[in-house]
């Protein structure tokens, strides 16, 4: 059965729209306001069709590290929007040749402060690295379940010059307008972790190694602030724990941690140990909210989520390798029990096996008819054989991993079933 044949049978919603928990809604192009259509509405995969002269797709192919903006037009629910810019996303899908490559889709860049559906850009990430294709949508919706600030994410079809490239996932980014929505005004700049250096290490004084060496600020109309940035790190470093707490969000850091801890994420604040025993942290941004002028962390990029092995692994692994984890929770003995509270709260509440078994089975129920029809990607050859058992594992996961960490916060039944 071919893909187009698909499309019907997998537009159902019962049952989808109770157990996701994303949302969006927007403008449309010339004039044709199409407010009803959600580009985060879970309970659809739909299609995103890309025109783009050949030359230039075969470009963004071959050199994906490139980000030169190239014009596209897209179709998507019946609604054409031409002069889009797109070029290549992410950081491990930038493989030369692979033919399913992340996109980063912006619509103001050719047309200034045009928005798709209140949106100036969007992501469509091939999830290279996620075998199961299922886990940063899993992470996104459990996090913001729990009241975090975190993007929203779907499962989307790509079709590039008539040619179907497999199923991606449509994933909001953080920019101004996402902050403005979650935080309101005025706008601050946006920062994020640039991953040269591996924690909030004290560079000096020069606001020039904080931004951009450390964070990248990705507001081009505000200014960088580079100097707020150099003083929340060198606070953190040198100075008291009440000065860093009047200029960073300790407990959304903490409740962050509690969601990365219970998914078993491998690629975030608490990145590693890698089989060398090298830690690092990774994937989040900075953001100063206007309403108490301190910093919080924002998630991104969660597919390594759901992946920590063994799966009973302390809940505070690598805690006195990461400055953070050091200073704010392994130093102060009421942030570690605060740590240890968030963590039931979230296994009791919308992290508990049975609500995420039923997020897992309710996307498994949805992309299993797409994952079918899989285009075989050279760069990451694997059959739908694989994907069934690499949902299969993650399944088993869900439950193993819940039960690694409860075991480590209440206290085994007494020998005996005594009292």
């Amino acid at each position: 059965m071919g893909w187009e044949a698909t499309v019907c049978s997998l537009r159902t919603r019962a049952g989808l729209a109770a157990l996701l928990l994303l949302a969006g809604c927007g403008d449309s192009k010339e004039g044709q306001l199409a407010a009803e259509k959600d580009p985060f509405d879970e309970s659809v995969v739909t299609t995103y069709e890309i025109t783009i002269d050949p030359a230039d797709w075969d470009a963004m192919v071959a050199d994906p590290d490139s980000n030169v903006w190239r014009r596209m037009t897209l179709t998507w629910e019946g609604e054409t929007w031409n002069d889009v810019a797109v070029h290549p996303s992410g950081q491990n899908s930038r493989i030369p040749g692979n033919p399913k490559p992340s996109l980063h889709l912006s619509f103001e860049e050719f047309v200034p402060s045009r928005h798709f559906h209140k949106l100036p850009s969007i992501k469509l990430d091939g999830q290279i690295d996620d075998p199961a294709l299922m886990r940063e949508r899993m992470t996104y919706a459990l996090a913001r379940s729990w009241g975090m600030v975190a993007p929203r994410e779907v499962h989307a079809r790509v079709v590039v010059n008539g040619v179907y490239k497999g199923l991606f996932t449509a994933e909001e980014r953080i920019n101004k307008r996402f902050v403005k929505s979650h935080y309101g005004e005025p706008e601050n700049q946006v920062y994020k972790f640039a991953g040269i250096h591996h924690d909030f290490f004290d560079l000096g004084d020069d606001p020039s190694r904080y931004v951009p060496d450390m964070f990248e600020a990705h507001a081009e109309t505000i200014p960088p602030g580079a100097e707020g940035i150099r003083d929340l790190v060198v606070t953190i470093n040198r100075g008291t724990y009440d000065a860093t707490a009047a200029m960073f969000d300790i407990d959304v850091f903490i409740r962050e941690l509690a969601v990365e801890t219970v998914t078993g994420e491998e690629d975030a604040y608490l990145a590693g140990p890698d089989e060398n025993g090298i830690t690092w942290s990774n994937n989040f941004y900075l953001y100063k909210v206007p309403a108490t002028g301190k910093y919080t962390m924002i998630p991104w990029d969660r597919n390594e989520g759901y992946w920590r092995l063994p799966a009973d692994s302390s809940i505070t692994e690598a805690f006195d390798r990461h400055i953070l984890t050091q200073k704010l929770i392994l130093d102060r003995p009421e942030n570690l029990a605060r740590f240890k509270e968030l963590l039931l709260q979230l296994l009791n509440g919308p992290g508990a096996t049975a609500i995420v078994q039923s997020r897992f089975d309710a996307i498994y129920s949805q992309i299993r008819p797409h994952m079918e029809v899989e285009p075989v990607n050279p760069v990451r050859p694997r059959s739908y054989q694989i994907w069934l058992w690499e949902t299969e594992e993650l399944r088993l996961y869900l439950q193993q991993r819940n039960d690694g960490v409860r075991q480590q916060l209440e206290p085994p039944p007494p020998p005996g079933g005594g009292t």
